[in-house]
């Protein structure tokens, strides 16, 4: 199971990028974004109005994650 770390939004508010410690030691970042109308969260680790928008990324280091986060979501995370 993956192990949470960090999450990073928008300066919007609108979108965000959940940031997972896998079990073989890479991070993985889910982009997510704000969708008030929608209810879809079930589990632990899901937020009923935040829904995924694109693939999720793996890359090797918590650095690694963070700069792709900060990339797609801008400075104001």
């Amino acid at each position: 199971m993956a192990d949470f770390r960090k999450t990073l939004e928008s300066e919007d508010g609108e979108r965000r990028a959940v940031i997972l410690r896998r079990p073989d030691g890479r991070f993985q970042v889910d982009f997510e974004r704000w969708d008030g109308d929608q209810v879809t969260g079930v589990g632990g680790l899901s937020d009923p109005f935040w829904r995924f928008e694109g693939a999720e990324e793996v890359v090797a280091s918590l650095e690694e994650a963070e700069a792709l986060a900060a990339s797609r979501l801008g400075s104001g995370h």
